[in-house]
């Protein structure tokens, strides 16, 4: 990483017109490539398992998106409850699901008026959960098919936030899954051993 940011500096001297060039495209999409390497990296490592407010968690995901204009999000869930695990973990494993709902509900509003995204969340005696649902374009390619490492339908993606959400679950001895029970819409589902 420190590597890429001396070669960006070198770029912005060297190269005329940097900003308005193609280089600058091309070097942002090598950055960002590393920058989700980095955070598969991340996504491997526990560094604290904690007690936390679930409906806290979910809030601020929710406020972090809206400050990015990704849309807004309602909360259905047993109110306070605490759950146990990384925290740090949790939270970049769901805002990539609220991320992605988001994305694919914006996409839906140019031919219809797709309901809002709903994140829920609870606990049986064995494991925590937290969903994700949206009524957006649905999977379309990607329904039925295992998570792998660049695949994507989006353009211009690098294929790399779901493989950085199951690394994330697979860290927590959890799980990720997603369908698509009708023609639009997904289930984004996260579990964890209590």
């Amino acid at each position: 990483e420190p590597l890429i940011g001396l070669l960006e500096v070198k770029i912005k001297k060297e190269v005329l017109g940097y900003d308005y060039s193609e280089t600058k495209k091309h070097f942002q999409n090598l950055q960002n490539y590393f920058g989700a390497i980095s955070c598969l990296r991340v996504a491997s490592q526990i560094i604290q398992i904690e007690s936390f407010d679930c409906s806290s968690l979910v809030a601020e995901c929710a406020y972090e998106l809206k400050e990015l204009n990704k849309g807004t999000f309602s909360s259905i869930g047993p109110g306070a409850s605490v759950y146990v695990a990384d925290r740090r973990l949790l939270k970049m494993a769901l805002l990539n699901g609220l991320k992605n709902a988001s994305e694919s509900t914006e996409q839906a509003s140019t031919s219809r008026e797709p309901k809002s995204i709903v994140v829920t969340w609870g606990e049986t005696e064995i494991e925590y959960w937290i969903a994700v649902i949206d009524d957006g374009v649905g999977m379309g390619k990607m329904n039925g098919r295992a998570i792998k490492i660049g695949d994507s339908t989006k353009t211009g993606h690098f294929g790399m936030g779901l493989t950085i959400v199951k690394q994330a679950m697979q860290t927590l001895n959890g799980s990720l899954s997603i369908s698509s029970p009708n023609d639009t819409g997904a289930v984004f589902e996260l579990r964890w051993l209590r």
